[in-house]
This record gives structure tokens, sequence and C-alpha cells, in this order.
């Protein structure tokens, strides 16, 4: 869960700062913020300094290592879908758009086709849509309840 909540975060905060025109220290407070609360939501307590690290370690493996070819084509879906998730629940959370599932998935779709948009990536609507649902299938089904 830890590690989702970093990964996703950072992912989040990405989309969040670029629609508010956060910098980059904005975007990681950001981030920090969206991991502290998504970790809250299970009750786990993490130091801040620990999660400040993780997220930083997590935001160099994103921004800074490389990747090649077809895998980072396949990563890049990976990260559109579970960030374009996460960014619907914590919206839908935030208040930012309505707690219901068709609004979360309108959103989720509308996030990842942009995430995908931004790196390139070219893919069929029902797919996207289709690996949405699948990667709400896959969450545990207490997430799957709060939805």
């Amino acid at each position: 869960v830890l590690d989702k909540a970093v990964s996703e975060a950072v992912r989040a905060a990405e989309a969040i700062g670029r629609r508010e025109g956060l910098d980059h220290a904005g975007r990681t407070a950001k981030a920090n913020e969206i991991a502290g609360r998504y970790l809250d939501l299970y009750g786990i307590s993490v130091p801040d300094d620990l999660l400040a690290g993780m997220v930083a370690a997590e935001e160099f493996r994103l921004y800074y290592e490389p990747t090649d070819g077809a895998l980072s084509r396949s990563a890049i879906v990976d990260r559109a879908i579970e960030a374009a998730v996460m960014a619907a629940e914590h919206s839908a959370i935030q208040g930012y758009i309505e707690n219901v599932p068709e609004a979360k998935k309108h959103y989720a779709l509308a996030f990842a086709r942009a995430y995908l948009e931004e790196h390139s990536v070219r893919l069929d609507r029902q797919l996207i849509e289709g690996l949405i649902e699948a990667a709400l299938m896959r969450q545990s089904p207490t997430e799957i309840e709060r939805a």
C-alpha cells in the first residue's frame, strides 16, 4: 500500500501541478500531501521525513531514470491508468468531482487520455476504458466499496 500511495501521489501531483501551474517544489509538496491522505485512509502512519524521502525517490525514478522502447510504452500506459484511477478517487474525496462511479469514470478516462497524449501514446478509447475497469477490479474489495 505504501509504494502504491507514493507512486500514485507523485503522478496525481504531476497532473494537478500542470493544471494549477505548480513548480517542482509545489508538486512535491502536493505529492506528500496526497500520499499522506491516502495512507490515512488505511490507518497507516509514516513519519513525514520518510514519506518525503520516498516521494523524492519516486520522482527521481519517474523523471530521470532512462527507459527503453516497448517497455517504456507499456510502463507509460500502466502509469496512466493507475494515476487516472487514483486521481479520480482523490478528486472525488476532495470534492472536485461528484463522488459517484460515472463521474469518477469520466474523470479517469479524461485523465488517462491526457496523460497518454502528453507522452505521445495513442490508444483507443474503449481500450483505455477497459484498462481502467481492470485496474478497479484489481483493487481490494474494501477499496471498491469506497468507490
